[in-house]
Parts: C-alpha cells; structure tokens; sequence
C-alpha cells in the first residue's frame, strides 16, 4: 500500500484511498491531525503532537536557565550541484534545559545554517528531528492498518524557498529523512494539487480550480484542470513565504510588548533614557525571546528595573524571560488568532506566578496588523493570473484549503476577485492528506505517473567528523529509544544500578536484571536502589560526573547501551573512562562528601555542585586521591566500609579544611561504601562465599588518622544498610534475603554450587 502524508509546517496528517474508502490515521491520540511539534528529553524521550507542547509547558515554565555555547564538532557537508564545505559547529544552548521543543521545523530545510541542535549531550541533525516525526508517524500508520508501509506520497510547497539552490538543499533533505524514517519508495506532490484531486473526487465535470492553500509555513497558489484525466493538468503554481507563523509573531511584536515596558524610560545617571527597543524586538519570535535568558541581560533588565517609570512591567519582562513563557505567549495569541475567524474580538490571557496580561484583539485590529501582507498576497494572485494568461472570469471554483485560509480578510479577497458563489472551502486541515492519499491510489493503479525516488537518487552525504562537545544522535539509536517512549514501559518504580566492569547495568529489581550481563564478573563496583524517577549521579575514574535518572538508565541497559556510547567517556593510551561510583542525585543536606576507594575526602556545598550536574554535559572536578566512589550526605556523621572488613564512624565536625583522608588504608584495602549515620542505623556486610556480617554500635572515631575497626573476615563484595525487604544479588539470580536471617550477628546465604555472592541492597526510598 502507499500511504498520503501531508507534513505541514504547523499540522500533519496521513490518510489512505483504497478508491472507495479514504481512512484517515489517529496519529496523535485519536486526532488525525497532529500538531508538527516534537519534544525531546535530555533523556531521548520523544513525545509527538499537541502531547509535546504540553509536555514542554510541564517541564519547562517557571524552571531555572542558564545558556552556554557549545560546540557541537566539525562538519563537511555535500549537496548535489552546490560545492562541499568545511566549518566548525557551534550551538547556544540552555545547559538546564531538561528537553528541547521542536516547531515549524520543516521551515529549517532550505538553510544550511540550520544543521541542527544540540539536546542534553547529544547532537541531534535536522533531517534526524525530521525522520523522527516521520518515523514515529509511520509506526502509528502501521499499527492503524496492521502492515507495513514501505511506500509514500509526501506532499511537498510549490516552493520551499523562492531560491533555486536552497529549494533543492530542502528537497533532498526531506527526501532524506524520509528514508531514514523508513520509507524505501517516495513520491513526492505539490500540495495544492492533491487539494485539487481531493476536489475533484467530490464533483463531475470539468472545471478550472484556483486552490488558495494558506497554511501555517507557506501560501501557495495553483490553478488546475480537474474532470477529465485526459485533460487534467496544471496550468499555474506558484506561492508566496507569508502565513500562520508570521502573523503570530507579527501580532505578538504589535500587542504583548507594552505591558512588559516598551515605549517607557529609566534613569541612567541623572539622565532620562528610554528602555532598549533590542528587549521587545525579541517579541518576533518566541526562541529570540529565549536568547534573552543570558545572565548579564537579566542583571541589565533589573538594573533599569530600579529606576524605571514602569518598574511593575519592567519586572513582568524579566520574569516573562526567565520563566520561559515565550512559547506560551504565542499559544494564548494564536488561539485568539483563530477565534477572529468566527468573531469580531478575542480576548487573551497568559497567567504566570511572576506577572498576568490580560487584554484583546479585534479583527480590525489584526487586518491592520497585516495589512502589508493582504495587499502583497492580493497582489501576487493578479501577478499569477496574468502571467498564466488566465483571466478571474475563466476559473469555475476557487478552493480555500489550509488554517490560514479561514481568516475573513482573505475569504474577502477571493470573493471580491472572483464572486462569492465560486469560493467554497474545503476541510481546512485534512484536504491536502486527502489529496495526497488519493494520489497515491492513482499511482498504484497507474491513472497518474509521478517519479518514484529510493535511496540511490540521493547523492552521497559526509557528514560531522569528530564532535567535540556533544556525540552525534544514531537515527538507529534514536528509534530504539522512540520504541521505548511509545510502547508500554516495562519497567515498575523500583530500579537496582549495578556498577559491572566500569559500566552501569539497571533493571527492575529481578532476574530480568541479570539477563544482559549474567553471570556477573567476580566483583560489583557500585550498587543502587532506588524509586523510578529519581536522579543519580555517576561518578567517573576521570573525575566527572554526570546526572541520569534511574528509568533512563535501565532503558539504556535495555537498549544495550553503555556509558561510554551515551557520554562520550574519555579513552587514550593510558586506559579508558569508566564509572567508579553512583549516588543519589536528591540530597537534602546542606553539604555533600564526596568518598574515594583510598578514603580520601572532599566536601561540597550541595547546591553548588548539584546545580552543575543539572547540565546534560558531564561536570568535571578536582582530582583527589583514588577513584570517586560516592557522594554522601554531609550532615552529622557518615560510616565508611572497606573491602578487608574495616569500618570507620566519623562526625563531620572532624572533616576540616575542606579535603583530606578518613582513615589510613593498607595498600591492598579500598573503600566499597559509605553512608550518612544515624543513631540506631544498622548495616550488613556480605562475602562472595555467601557470609552476612551485621554491623552496628561502631564507635565514632576520635580522629581521622586510624586505621578503623576491623569487623568483617575476609574480603567483602558489597555492603548495605539494614532495613526491610533485603535482597541478595549473585552472579546468577536476585533473591529476597530472610528478614530473620539477616538480624543474626552471622548468617550464611544459601547458594547453589559454584554460585558466587556479588551484592545485598535495600531500596533508599527517601533521600538523605
């Protein structure tokens, strides 16, 4: 089968003809048309339609920002009939960003500026943001019809750019991503024809049709013969880059900008000046107004703000900034666009913690706003005409096709120029999926002949060599992570991290967790439990850290994912980067400890160095003494285990200057854990041959210059602190451990023959 897709700038739907049924696809929830919005999630989650702006809005507004530029590598990029070029990438970026929201991204394609962007640590290229949308789309299609689908008809603008060349980058870019997606066999229409096919499918006779598609990216303008098959053809194409998206921004810059303070003045010593017009020039588009997040702008911002003659807006625009309500400014003002349609006034209103405007619009005031547009668009229809040599008179029906196509300035327009009984609409927001589908029936039955391109008409692509900064997204990749967000998630609230052989291995907590790396070599680095949707932090023998949360890490173990693949570990003749040590990443005390397999010390104002770690990118620290091996909260005492058994208790009163040693090690004996301590707190220390150790009443050390006490008989694999339901981890299964075992000073875990004991944990359901 061949499936119709049409891939709008602002909307997107897929449709199927099988010549007497046109299905349309439920490609977001039930709607079968979705908004061409995609999220992703530092995490790689990709959320699709209206779900991703809403998941935008969720994780995004009224959170902190700090913007950074990053570079992203070096690129060489080839096109067909343009020559190759070299340059290097860089990307300014919102380090505390938790995802990225993707809009009107299809209007990028013509611009070799636009390459991509960076999301947490990785580099995602446009035609991969693309393939994506396309991808995810497909796989609901497939679901929908309950078979593959290897062939589409993707609708296309008469013109991407009114730049031949760029026009042509466009094309192969989307034709690109297609593939990617998927799809081994592409056609490609204009999308004003195929919402004359599915014009035509509605009516006998033949006629000459103006379609008026005025969408949200582009207006285009076509006059076809429809009827007869043997007379069908196209007689005039052509279109303009005025819609939607542009009268947002332009009602945006005309009505927001004062109540945040334009046209008013501040003092500057002594003399009266007026508030820089580069603040509200950035109302044009709501990603300019993220550009303003930068630090010295919003010092600058509350600097003018003391002596403002408009202090209360002064203060609603740095809020407005830092708060992130940019995009949600243009979401209330296009919603009141689209009611001008059915109304004479709209009312809007963006309701923030920090500041709330509340105000309307009327629909002469919007036809004022673009009254430059309606005269050039009114002018380039006579322009298109005349060059077509087709007088008004000779077309028989006009069609009004495309969400922009509703406002009443241009159903005026066409009524005054052509007669208002010829102007119909038709299904504003699925015609042109209809059309497509329809096309891509007449293609299967051979009525029309478009050009079918696979993967070889495409010339080859070079793409980014060595990245420095952020790794370049695998599409491959990619799509397993898209399986994991739109299928069921397997995995329940309780996640166990096993820190294997310098990597992390997480699941739930079952024998599923071992299913990747069983049998479990001789010795467990690290070992959390913890709740689902908690943040950890890995602690690498390069002395970096890094912030993932549980979920994510046991989808990597799922994907076969390591490290070392998702964040770029350092690797040179010396040896490679690994993971040492995990922690949790929601520490309620004031200062954190970081602990060392040599005992060594460093403290830390925890929200210091947490903020850092809310940065995709790894943060690197200043080295100490042996590998990090957890960070600890620094409230009181803490208690630290060794491998040969010892055990040391230490008030945090003792921890002066900032860095040092807990207790003197021999050169064969490392610290395996370390906890915070509280009175009554109990541990048990487990031994490959299965021995349980409990531990507790540890007298508090008096200084940090001995070497503990030695509690423990031989060597130790993991320690944790006793509370109830215990597990028990060997190179073979995962077990609950007998409550009334584990009390006894000594037990033995019973183990099959040859079966070695490598962990005991207990899920740290709160934080410390």
């Amino acid at each position: 089968m061949i499936i119709g897709m049409d891939f709008g700038t602002t909307n997107s739907g897929m449709a199927h003809y099988d010549g007497d049924t046109l299905t349309f696809v439920p490609i977001d929830g039930s709607q079968t048309v979705a908004r061409t919005a995609l999220y992703v999630t530092n995490e790689r989650q990709i959320y699709l339609g209206r779900t991703a702006v809403d998941r935008y809005f969720e994780e995004n507004l009224d959170r902190p920002t700090r913007l950074e530029m990053v570079r992203v590598g070096e690129i060489t990029l080839t096109f067909a009939e343009l020559p190759t070029f070299v340059t290097d990438v860089y990307v300014e970026k919102d380090v505390l960003a938790p995802g990225r929201l993707f809009l009107s991204f299809k209007m990028g394609l013509p611009s070799l500026d636009t390459l991509g962007t960076v999301v947490g640590s990785y580099f995602y290229r446009l035609e991969d943001i693309i393939a994506a949308y396309l991808y995810i789309t497909k796989q609901r299609a497939e679901q929908h019809f309950g078979q593959p689908i290897n062939r589409i008809v993707l609708g296309r603008p008469v013109r991407y750019s009114v730049n031949p060349k760029d026009d042509q980058v466009a094309w192969q870019r989307m034709l690109r991503s297609a593939f990617r997606a998927g799809y081994e066999e592409v056609y490609f229409q204009y999308e004003p024809i195929a919402a004359a096919y599915h014009y035509e499918s509605t009516t006998e006779g033949e006629q000459t049709v103006l379609v008026f598609d005025f969408g949200g990216g582009t207006l285009d303008i076509s006059v076809i013969r429809v009827g007869n098959p043997a007379t069908r053809a196209v007689l005039a194409n052509g279109g303009l880059p005025i819609a939607g998206d542009v009268f947002d921004q332009k009602i945006v810059r005309a009505k927001l900008p004062p109540h945040f303070g334009e046209g008013s003045s501040y003092t500057l010593n002594g003399k009266v000046m007026p508030v820089p017009s580069s603040f509200y020039e950035a109302f044009s588009h709501w990603q300019e107004l993220m550009t303003l997040q930068r630090r010295q702008t919003l010092d600058h911002i509350e600097k003018i703000e003391r002596t403002a003659q408009q202090p209360v807006q002064i203060r609603a625009l740095r809020h407005l900034i830092s708060s992130n309500y940019g995009l949600k400014i243009y979401d209330v003002v296009e919603a009141a666009k689209r009611k001008l349609s059915g109304a004479d006034r709209a009312y809007y209103h963006v309701d923030a913690p920090d500041f709330s405007v509340y105000d309307s619009i009327t629909r002469g005031e919007f036809e004022g706003i673009i009254n430059a547009e309606i005269r050039q668009i009114d002018a380039y229809l006579d322009t298109l005409l005349r060059d077509a040599g087709i007088r008004p008179e000779q077309i028989d029906v006009v069609i009004r096709t495309g969400g922009s196509s509703l406002i009443p300035a241009f159903v005026h327009m066409l009524e005054g120029k052509f007669g208002a009984d010829k102007v119909r609409a038709l299904d504003e927001f699925s015609s042109v999926t209809a059309g497509l589908a329809i096309t891509a029936q007449r293609i299967e039955t051979g009525e029309i002949s478009l050009k079918a391109y696979h993967t070889g008409d495409l010339p080859p692509e070079r793409e980014f060599d060595d990245p420095h900064d952020a790794q370049i997204i695998d599409f491959e990749t990619l799509k397993k992570y898209i399986s994991l967000t739109e299928g069921k998630q397997r995995h329940g609230d309780e996640i166990v991290l096993v820190g294997i052989d310098g990597d992390v291995v997480a699941g739930e907590r079952d024998a599923d967790l071992l299913a990747e790396s069983a049998p479990l070599p001789s010795a467990v680095s690290a070992l959390l439990a913890l709740p689902a949707n908690t943040g950890v932090i890995l602690m690498t023998t390069e002395y970096r850290l890094l912030k993932r949360s549980a979920r994510e890490l046991a989808q990597m173990s799922e994907l076969g994912l390591t490290m070392a693949d998702t964040a770029k570990f350092h690797r040179d003749d010396f040896g490679a980067e690994t993971v040492s040590g995990l922690a949790r990443a929601d520490s309620t005390a004031d200062q954190v400890l970081l602990v060392t397999s040599a005992a060594a010390y460093k403290l830390y104002a925890r929200a210091a160095l947490f903020d850092r770690l809310d940065s995709a990118l790894p943060y690197a620290i200043t080295r100490i003494k042996g590998d990090p091996v957890t960070l600890v909260a620094a409230n009181g005492e803490i208690i630290a285990f060794s491998q040969m058994g010892r055990v040391v208790r230490i008030s945090t009163g003792l921890l002066t200057g900032g860095n040092g040693r807990l207790m003197n090690l021999p050169a064969d004996d490392r610290i395996i854990a370390a906890f915070p301590f509280r009175a009554g707190d109990q541990f048990v220390m487990a031994a490959a041959n299965g021995v349980l150790q409990r531990v507790g009443n540890v007298a508090p050390a008096s200084g940090l210059d001995g070497a503990g006490i030695k509690l423990g008989q031989g060597r130790m694999v993991s320690v944790a602190r006793l509370t109830s339901p215990l597990w028990a981890m060997t190179d073979r299964r995962v077990f609950p451990l007998d409550a009334a075992q584990v009390n006894q000073p000594r037990a033995l875990v019973t183990l099959a023959q040859g079966e070695s004991l490598r962990a005991v944990f207990s899920l740290e359901s709160k934080p410390t």
